[in-house]
C-alpha cells in the first residue's frame, strides 16, 4: 500500500508542469465522508481521487462499502460529462474547474489542489506518494 503523505512534506518548489515532481501522486480530493467518525449514523460514501502519472491525469471515482463497492478511473474530459451527479453527492464541485483546465490541456500542479483543499476543509487531504 502506497505511504501517504501530508502536504506540509509535499515538496512545493516552483514548477509549471505537473511531471517535475507530480508524478505518481493521489490525493484524495472529495468524499462526502471527510469528517464522518465512526458511532455516527452510516452514510453511503461517495468518493473523488485524482492521481497524475507522466504528465496524465486520472479521476478515480468510487462509491460503496466492502463487497458493494464499485469505482471507475477515467479521463477528466469523461469525469466531467459522465460522472458530474457524483460531484454532488461526493461533495467535489470544486474540483470541476480544475479538470476542466485539465481537459483543455492547461497546466494543473498537484499543489494547486491541496492548497484548495486545505483553505475549504481547514486541514491537509491525504496525499499518497
Amino acid at each position: 500500500m502506497p505511504n501517504p503523505k501530508s502536504s506540509p512534506s509535499f515538496d512545493d518548489a516552483e514548477h509549471d508542469h505537473p511531471t517535475d515532481d507530480d508524478s505518481g501522486r493521489l490525493i484524495k480530493a472529495a468524499s462526502n465522508r471527510l469528517f464522518w467518525q465512526p458511532g455516527e449514523p452510516f452514510v453511503y460514501p461517495y468518493e473523488i481521487d485524482l492521481s497524475v502519472d507522466d504528465g496524465t491525469w486520472t479521476v478515480h471515482i468510487g462509491e460503496g462499502v466492502t463487497f458493494s463497492t464499485a469505482g471507475a478511473d477515467v479521463s477528466a474530459d469523461e469525469a466531467l460529462t459522465s460522472w458530474r451527479a457524483h460531484f454532488v453527492k461526493a461533495e467535489g464541485e470544486w474540483l470541476v474547474p480544475y479538470l476542466r483546465r485539465i481537459a483543455a490541456g492547461e497546466t494543473v500542479r498537484m499543489r494547486d489542489l491541496i492548497d484548495e483543499f486545505e483553505r475549504r476543509h481547514g486541514r491537509e487531504p491525504v496525499v499518497y506518494l
